[in-house]
């Protein structure tokens, strides 16, 4: 009989958390891709007012070796950019928290000759709480994700210059939730809790687009001798 019970509930895991991995993680069913022409009015009727347009994008690392990476090997301008709000309706609120910045995150669009830097896709977005106690909003949070997407992969890191925890949730097609804190471990009173959502595999995006502008570099350089 113990047995029987415990193959049930091994089952009942394994479905809740094939379940969640299975489903495309979204914005606010907003879906990746969607270009920042299109996704102005959408922000405007979720809540958002000021947006601000950055000249870099900044992408989340899923691999959990560091908070975040940036597209450093080419200028900021030559991948994508990030639209930036700081100010939003009265009321607005995500999982009933103020909320301090939210920015939207693009790569140009391409083929396999061109980058198109008139054409931006959303990618990921980053959420940055306004909090008073980080780690309460931080368990908050994760507990309130933990019931909508099953149980989170984890990362811990504590040394003399940081204190930061991350949970995280994948899904399918690349799609991925991550909730990270990070505290000061010399001064506790500088502290951020940000919710990303966002493609998992901004790295790769990145390199296909680093390939194309590498193999335009090369062609428009063809039959030029000039300073040789």
């Amino acid at each position: 009989m113990k047995k029987l019970f415990l193959c049930i509930l091994i089952c009942i895991l394994l479905v809740s958390v094939l379940g969640a991995a299975s489903r495309t993680y979204t914005f606010m069913n907003i879906p990746w891709g969607t270009e920042l022409s299109d996704l102005k009015p959408i922000l405007s009727d979720l809540g958002f007012l000021d947006l601000y347009e950055s000249e870099y994008t900044a992408l989340f690392d899923w691999n959990f070796k560091s908070k975040i990476y940036l597209s450093n090997n080419l200028p900021y301008t030559e991948v994508g950019n990030d639209v930036r709000c700081y100010s939003f309706k009265d009321g607005f609120n995500i999982a009933g928290y103020e909320v301090d910045k939210i920015a939207t995150s693009f790569l140009f669009g391409h083929d396999s000759k061109t980058v198109d830097k008139s054409k931006s896709e959303l990618v990921q977005v980053c959420i940055d709480f306004k909090v008073f106690n980080p780690y309460d909003v931080f368990s908050d949070l994760k507990a309130k994700l933990s019931s909508l997407y099953g149980t989170p992969l984890s990362y811990k890191q504590n040394d003399s210059i940081m204190v930061e925890e991350c949970a995280v949730w994948l899904g399918s097609d690349n799609t991925g939730i991550a909730l990270v804190m990070a505290v000061n471990a010399r001064n506790s009173n500088y502290f951020s809790v940000n919710l990303y959502y966002g493609k998992t595999n901004g790295d790769s995006l990145i390199a296909d687009i680093k390939k194309v502008l590498s193999s335009q570099a090369v062609s428009n350089a063809q039959g030029n001798f000039f300073g040789l």
